[in-house]
């Protein structure tokens, strides 16, 4: 929402046409009381293993249900997956 801007011009309102195309599928998310939702991971896409000096840290990249496409897929400790 912070691309959008909050002022238009009057003169750029226009009657809506509806048409069959037009029908927006909505997903079910669970919403508390505070408007927070409870993250829920789809799938891993990726796995990458970095090494230190004296460990390794394994790392997957967890595809959340919820999130925009821009934000869609992170990476997350194997360990805490």
């Amino acid at each position: 929402m912070s691309s959008i801007h909050s002022v238009f011009h009057v003169s750029r309102i226009r009657n809506y046409i509806s048409g069959f195309f037009h029908v927006l599928e909505t997903s079910t998310m669970l919403i508390d009381e505070n408007l927070m939702y409870e993250e829920e991971p789809m799938s891993i896409v990726d796995r990458q293993v970095r090494r230190l000096q004296s460990k390794e840290i394994i790392s997957v990249k967890v595809l959340w249900i919820n999130q925009t496409i821009e934000k869609k897929a992170t990476w997350e400790s194997e360990n805490g997956m």
